[in-house]
């Protein structure tokens, strides 16, 4: 059984911070503040959202191209959406499950494996 009291303390933190995960990796954790070297940390923790709106903006735009490039090339995409759509339902209920995601050392998310749940029959 895990306790509750310690899984608030350690996965649930009162303050915002500037910091995302990159699943998988030795030293996993990415600041964005960090880029804006050139200023105090006070301040660059209140600007780094500066940073982080464009690096989303850049992944998503390549991923979506992504995708219509390989529909382009061969008319195929539901296959290649399918897999995607599993793996990101595996990611979905892995970050979900504390134990897992402290195994693999990715960001716990409360609740995430809600999302995987599947309605049989549509």
């Amino acid at each position: 059984m895990v306790n509750r009291n310690n899984v608030e303390q350690n996965f649930m933190p009162t303050e915002k911070i500037t910091v995302s995960t990159v699943p998988f990796a030795k030293n996993n954790e990415f600041d964005y503040s960090g880029i804006l070297f050139w200023m105090n940390d006070k301040d660059a923790h209140e600007w780094a959202w500066i940073v982080f709106i464009p690096i989303v903006i850049f992944i998503v735009t390549a991923v979506s191209n992504g995708a219509n490039i390989t529909d382009g090339i061969d008319g195929l995409a539901a296959g290649t959406s399918a897999i995607i759509l599993l793996t990101l339902a595996l990611f979905a209920y892995l970050s979900g499950n504390i134990i897992f995601a402290d195994y693999l050392n990715i960001m716990f998310l409360p609740n995430m494996g809600e999302t995987t749940i599947l309605r049989w029959p549509w």
